[in-house]
């Protein structure tokens, strides 16, 4: 599960069901993590879904939409879940399976997302509906056999992870917010400097994994004022936007600073490699036109975007490339 605390210095691990495993209307397994990144990419959405293991009706929460302090996950409607079910009085522990647990203690009531992974590959638009559940429960041996086959499914389910940077970023946005509204924070709103440290020495003790990079809310990102970690992170900042041979370049002008003597900021060219006839996705489709507003105004447009910030050829700037439309995030409103 993720970071949200529901009263300060204390961690909330089991304290309510998270992101749950459940069919479709067409019998097919999701994650709602992966529902919710679904909707983000193709603007998918789905008629129905029941419980995975003892088939009553369940209904998507925090899904479909761009609302980011809830993680997705399933709520039963009328029925409760079987009693053998690994939502229901069994719970995951009868499986051998335990809630992802951290001895963190965040001050603020967001969750966050725990892991940047791979994204889900595209549904077929052809698959025929399956049957309708029996509204009667499975048997025991049937609903013990389901959680057998789907154990691996059904613990990844239960972690808060995306595969949307865009939701990391919204993320950390909506810790950041509360932070500074925090008691403490007021208190220490004429030393800049010990705000921050208190902010982000917060923000810090939330636990991040970019794919298999272990890492945390705050050292996860970078803004490209200073000079860029070896390895592939996520950098932000504000830039002006043109087309390219290959998509778009987002250029700054205030990158890092240059080799000693250190006086000269270098700019920082991001390459987002798209298609701007023919994109991919609905998200792809939503950061093309994005993109296209900022330069028939002339706007600056805010990033984010995951990789490695590297010297270019010439030694004169910074580059970053983005191979794939789930790695950045534009906006034309300030984060």
């Amino acid at each position: 599960m993720g970071g949200r605390l529901l009263c300060r210095y204390r961690h909330n691990y089991g304290a309510y069901k998270m992101s749950e495993l459940a069919k479709n209307e067409f019998g097919e397994k999701w994650a709602a993590i992966e529902v919710k990144d679904a909707f983000l990419q193709h603007g998918t959405r789905f008629e129905s879904f029941y419980c995975a293991f003892c088939d009553i009706p369940v209904s998507p929460v925090a899904c479909y939409g761009d609302e980011f302090v809830k993680a997705p996950h399933f709520a039963k409607l009328k029925s409760d879940h079987a009693d053998l079910c690994p939502y229901g009085k069994a719970g995951l522990v009868a499986y051998g399976i335990n809630r992802k647990s951290t001895s963190a203690t965040y001050k603020f009531e967001v969750d966050l997302p725990e892991r940047l992974v791979p994204i889900r590959a595209a549904r077929a638009g052809t698959t025929p509906k399956a049957i309708k559940p029996s509204p009667n429960y499975p048997s025991d041996d049937e609903i013990k056999t389901r959680v057998k086959d789907s154990a691996g499914n059904l613990e990844i389910a239960n972690q808060y992870t995306t595969s949307l940077l865009r939701t990391l970023a919204a993320a950390r946005r909506t810790a950041l917010s509360q932070l500074y509204k925090l008691p403490e924070a007021k208190k220490l709103a004429d030393d800049a400097k010990a705000l921050n440290n208190f902010v982000f020495g917060e923000l810090a003790k939330a636990p991040l994994k970019l794919y298999e990079e272990k890492t945390n809310y705050k050292n996860a990102f970078h803004g490209i004022g200073k000079k860029p970690w070896n390895g592939r992170f996520i950098y932000f900042g504000d830039a002006k936007a043109s087309q390219s041979p290959t998509g778009f370049t987002l250029t700054a002008e205030n990158g890092p600073p240059n080799e000693p003597p250190l006086t000269i900021r270098m700019p920082v060219s991001v390459h987002v490699k798209c298609d701007i006839s023919h994109p991919v996705n609905l998200m792809e489709r939503k950061t093309n036109e994005c993109l296209l507003e900022c330069i028939a105004t002339d706007a600056k447009v805010y990033w984010f975007a995951y990789g490695a910030l590297v010297l270019n050829e010439a030694r004169d700037g910074y580059e970053l490339r983005v191979e794939l439309p789930e790695h950045i995030y534009v906006s034309t409103k300030k984060p």
